[in-house]
C-alpha cells in the first residue's frame, strides 16, 4: 500500500468508529427520551377520572348535603382573566400632598399664531380649563404663543391636571421654573 491509501484508511476506521459510537448513544438517549416521554402520561393514567368502577353496586354514595357541595365548588372555577376587571377595591384614603422643591409649569400647547392660541384656550376653557394663560415669547426669532398653567409645587396637583388635560385632547408638557423665570412669571 501507499502511504495515501493508509491515511485514507485510517480516515475510514475513524469515521466509521464515529458513527458506530453516534448510533449507540443516540439510541440509547433516544431509549431514553421515550422511556421519560412515556412517564409524563403516567400520573394521568393512574389518576383518569375517565374510568367508570367496573361494579356501580360497590360506589360509596355521599350524603346529599356533601354531593351539593361537592358540585357547587365544582362549579366555582376561577378565571384570573374573567374575575379580575370585575373587582374593585375602594380606599377611603386622600393621599399625601409631595411638595416639589421646583416649581412646574404645565404646557398645553405651543402655537405660531395667536389666533390659533386663543382658539385652543377657549376649547380647553369650555371643558373647564379656566387657569391656562397665554405667555408670548420669542424663541429663535419666532414670535410663539404657549398654553400655560400657573406655577404649580404639589406634585399630586400637577398629575391630576396633566391627566385632565391629556384626556381633554390637549398634548401636555411638564416645565420646570428655574428661579429667576418663576420671578419674571410672578411680576409681569
Amino acid at each position: 500500500m501507499t502511504p495515501i491509501r493508509k491515511t485514507q484508511q485510517v480516515r475510514l476506521q475513524r469515521a466509521q468508529a464515529r458513527r458506530r459510537a453516534l448510533l449507540k448513544w443516540g439510541g440509547v438517549g433516544l431509549l431514553l427520551a421515550g422511556v421519560l416521554w412515556g412517564m409524563s402520561f403516567l400520573p394521568w393514567a393512574l389518576f383518569s377520572s375517565e374510568k367508570e368502577p367496573a361494579d356501580t353496586s360497590a360506589s360509596i354514595q355521599l350524603p346529599e348535603h356533601e354531593a351539593v357541595q361537592q358540585e357547587s365548588t365544582s362549579a366555582m372555577a376561577f378565571s384570573f382573566y374573567e374575575s379580575l376587571p370585575k373587582m374593585a377595591v375602594k380606599v377611603d384614603v386622600e393621599p399625601l400632598p409631595v411638595h416639589l422643591a421646583q416649581p412646574v409649569v404645565l404646557v398645553a400647547g405651543t402655537f405660531g399664531r395667536m389666533e390659533a392660541a386663543q382658539k385652543e384656550l377657549q376649547r380647553l376653557a369650555r371643558k373647564g380649563f379656566d387657569q391656562l394663560q397665554i405667555r408670548v415669547f420669542e424663541k429663535a426669532g419666532r414670535v410663539l404663543y404657549q398654553l400655560r398653567s400657573s406655577p404649580l409645587d404639589n406634585k399630586l396637583d400637577v398629575i391630576r391636571l396633566r391627566n385632565q388635560l391629556k384626556k381633554a385632547g390637549a398634548q401636555v408638557l411638564v416645565v420646570k421654573l428655574s428661579p429667576a423665570v418663576d420671578a419674571q412669571a410672578s411680576h409681569p
